[in-house]
């Protein structure tokens, strides 16, 4: 009876190890990929809409080809090259909501001519900052004056809120720049990415500005 009890402890003990082993590497994975994302940013500061190339957009991006989203058949698109990050190991511990990162660089005639940062943190916390050589360049949106688009709806303390925030080349360089200042230091931090003024801080300004 005693040799079957000691059995039994040192199983527990066993899965509970493993447990806790694979939680460090969730852990880490998370941290590993928050860093990846972070990179991937700084990267697209390099890259000037209608002014950088397709194919050395392809060669700056192409160390983080492990995120590259990859469409089936039916939804083949060579237009566009797309990056996705999350917060897996976070989420599964109930220490932040599930927060989606997606990246996007679209192409037109061998030239970057849009970039998108998309951040959707549930429930419904969506921010996206986009910077095209002019609208409607970037999803297929409906040709808008120039200049630069600002969409707020709702509150960043409600559970719904969204941010658009789009630029075109009109806009000047020095201000389009202030809101690719995105730190995703909150993608493993208890709480996640659900206060935008963490998260993008120069756009967050911009929305309330806009709001007010």
């Amino acid at each position: 009876m005693l040799r079957k009890k000691t059995i039994l402890l040192r199983a527990t003990a066993t899965v509970a190890g493993l447990a806790f082993v694979l939680l460090l590497i969730g852990i880490a994975e998370s941290y590993y990929e928050r860093f990846q994302a972070q990179r991937l940013i700084s990267v697209l500061s390099n890259i000037q809409v209608g002014i950088t190339s397709e194919s050395q957009t392809k060669e700056l991006t192409k160390q983080f080809s492990r995120y590259h989203v990859h469409f089936d058949q039916n939804q083949v698109r060579t237009d566009s090259d797309q990056y996705g990050f999350t917060n897996p190991a976070f989420q599964r511990l109930h220490l932040a909501p599930v927060t989606d990162i997606w990246i996007t660089i679209d192409y037109r005639e061998g030239m970057a001519v849009g970039k998108t940062f998309e951040s959707f943190t549930a429930p419904r916390h969506g921010i996206s900052v986009v910077e095209v050589v002019k609208h409607g360049d970037a999803f297929l949106r409906k040709v808008a004056p120039p200049g630069r688009i600002v969409t707020v709806s709702g509150y960043e303390t409600s559970p719904r809120f969204i941010l658009w925030i789009e630029d075109d080349a009109s806009v000047p360089l020095s201000q389009r720049q202030k809101d690719w200042q995105i730190d995703l230091s909150c993608m493993t931090e208890i709480g996640g990415c659900q206060d935008p003024n963490k998260l993008v801080r120069y756009a967050s300004k911009e929305a309330a500005s806009h709001r007010n």
